[in-house]
């Protein structure tokens, strides 16, 4: 964890040898590799990035963080269909298609931006994240914000009580260090 902490305070290169030390002392945890990644990302290494989040998935291919970051490594690099993909894998629809428009949001790229945010919340309603982000693309485009009707989850048949809970939202889209200890 003093890698993950380095790299909050943004010693990064030092950061980069913990997390290279921490993997030659536990070889096969995927999160260490994960933490690697998230350091080169930190420091606008996208494709060394890349190998390190791809050695983390070797060791374990079901962590969606692992995938989500490998996403946003691939975003940077312009490799949006390999993005897409990843983010497909790494949580819902909604959540991979705001994450789409937050990687092309970034790059200025705000007519894409605001296509994956509109599938977003088309696909989520109750995405908040996605509705604040294509509220925020579109005072930037000078053009009304689209209506989108949340659903109704209470029926004249239904008390509140039985009205079903609303779908579950994945992490903000930005690249994560492994929390905790293995």
């Amino acid at each position: 964890m003093l890698g993950v902490l380095l790299d909050m305070k943004s010693r990064h290169e030092e950061a980069e040898r913990s997390h290279r030390r921490a993997i030659e002392l536990a070889p096969k945890n995927a999160g260490y590799r994960n933490n690697l990644g998230f350091s080169l990302y930190l420091r606008g290494r996208y494709l060394d990035a890349v190998h390190a989040y791809e050695a983390a998935l070797e060791r374990d291919s079901a962590d969606h963080r692992i995938r989500n970051n490998l996403a946003f490594a691939y975003g940077k690099l312009g490799q949006f269909d390999k993005a897409e993909a990843q983010f497909g894998l790494a949580g819902p629809p909604a959540q991979a298609s705001n994450n789409l428009g937050f990687l092309h949001e970034q790059r200025g790229e705000l007519e894409p931006a605001y296509g994956y945010y509109l599938q977003a919340v088309q696909q989520d309603p109750l995405l908040e994240q996605a509705r604040d982000n294509l509220k925020r693309v579109c005072v930037q485009l000078d053009r009304p914000v689209p209506e989108v009707e949340l659903p109704s989850y209470a029926s004249e048949a239904e008390s509140p009580a039985e009205a079903p809970a609303p779908p579950a939202v994945a992490p903000a889209p930005v690249p994560q260090a492994t929390k905790g200890s293995p």
